[in-house]
């Protein structure tokens, strides 16, 4: 529950919980570069053997973050929740892409490396999707 405090102050029961901020719970900003690594990494485990049906299997989380390590020395990138997020937020994006392509007035525009729509009918009709 949010209240307005006399001097207009906001206020929240969440807020009292939360006044200590643990810094790994911290949402973490990742870099072009760690996002390349990350990429190179997962190709270069799948390559090395790493059984992939539908998802990676059991102990990839730990040989990622020995990847990472080897390449950016002083991360602090680790298995949870950092690369576990970052995939499953990929996966979220790639979703929301697949599924705009498979919806017909969506179109890939290879020249521009970009989605385009045939007009703002088509847009308003399959609603607000946010993309970076």
């Amino acid at each position: 529950m949010i209240t307005l405090g006399t001097d207009n102050e906001v206020s929240s029961s969440r807020k009292k919980k939360n006044d200590k901020v643990d810094s790994s719970k911290q949402r973490r900003i990742w870099s072009p570069r760690e996002e390349d690594v990350l990429i190179l990494a997962l190709v270069s485990i799948v390559n090395e053997g790493m059984k992939v049906d539908n998802a990676f299997k059991a102990g990839y989380l730990a040989r990622l973050e020995t990847k990472l390590a080897d390449i950016l020395p002083r991360t602090d990138l680790r298995g949870c929740p950092h690369i576990e997020s970052k995939i499953k937020l990929w996966k979220k994006h790639y979703n929301s892409v697949s599924g705009m392509l498979a919806t017909s007035g969506f179109g890939w525009n290879d020249t521009e490396k970009r989605i385009d729509v045939e007009s703002d009918s088509v847009r308003k009709a399959y609603g607000r999707v946010k993309l970076p």
